[in-house]
């Protein structure tokens, strides 16, 4: 892709206010959302809509982050 249209999907993505895992989940990229959350990043930020990751991976049927998710939380509590 070209650098101008990679720089206006960051400007987009910015005003959106959502993360990159929230933006990952949104276009069903499974691997890269799994990869964030292995990186650590927090799957229960809201979107500005008020959805979480598990939300947009259910929404998305992206059942091995799903799956992730669910026992990332049974190891938190």
């Amino acid at each position: 892709s070209s650098p101008v249209g990679f720089c206006d999907g960051l400007i987009g993505f910015a005003q959106s206010r959502n993360s990159v895992l929230h933006d990952t989940l949104w276009h069903g990229h499974e691997e890269a959302a799994l990869v964030v959350l292995e990186a650590g990043a927090n799957p229960w930020l809201k979107t500005h809509a008020g959805q979480n990751a598990l939300d947009l991976a259910r929404a998305r049927g992206l059942e091995r982050v799903i799956e992730f998710i669910l026992s990332y939380s049974a190891e938190t509590r």
